[in-house]
């Protein structure tokens, strides 16, 4: 029977404080680190399989070789890198120069222009934010993006705020 599977694990059985009906497989414990794991249950026993993913390294490896490397003058792709570092809380400086390359490359799109909105807040740097928020609400008033108007002039009513403490 071993040659025909696919896989095989060891796991420690659990007695569940609930009573399941039918089995059940979910995934849960999800973590920052694109972690999880594979639980299964059935009637008063659970047991958790680990599931661990290489994904923030082949990002960080792409990353790597195409922003520091070989210094890609691609909008996008600086845009998706400083993305990146700036959802998974990596180094907010890089993302920013990153971001700011982006929209200077791309001077039309307001979504670059956000972006560095945010690094900016984030990084508490409260005066360049507001100072970014409104080329960026200059681009959305241009190019009649409503929404975009709306979101800008309450980020820069916050922002405001925020330097003011």
């Amino acid at each position: 029977m071993k040659k025909k599977d696919v896989l095989r694990v060891k796991v420690k059985p659990t007695n569940s404080p609930t009573t399941n009906e039918s089995f059940t497989i979910e995934l849960t414990d999800f973590k920052p680190d694109y972690s999880a794991s594979l639980e299964m249950k059935w009637e008063n026993t659970s047991i958790k399989v680990p599931i661990i993913s290489t994904a923030d390294d082949r990002i960080m490896a792409q990353i790597q070789e195409n922003l520091i490397v070989k210094k890609v003058e691609n909008a996008g792709l600086l845009n998706k890198g400083a993305q990146y570092y700036f959802f998974n809380k990596k180094d907010l400086n890089q993302a920013l120069e990153w971001s700011i390359t982006s929209e200077t490359l791309s001077v039309d799109n307001i979504n670059y222009s956000v972006l560095t909105v945010n690094i900016l807040e984030r990084l508490k740097r409260y005066s360049e934010a507001i100072e970014s928020a409104q080329k960026a609400l200059e681009l959305a008033r241009k190019k009649d993006m409503t929404d975009d108007v709306k979101n800008l002039e309450e980020k820069i009513k916050d922002l405001k705020i925020k330097k003011s403490k």
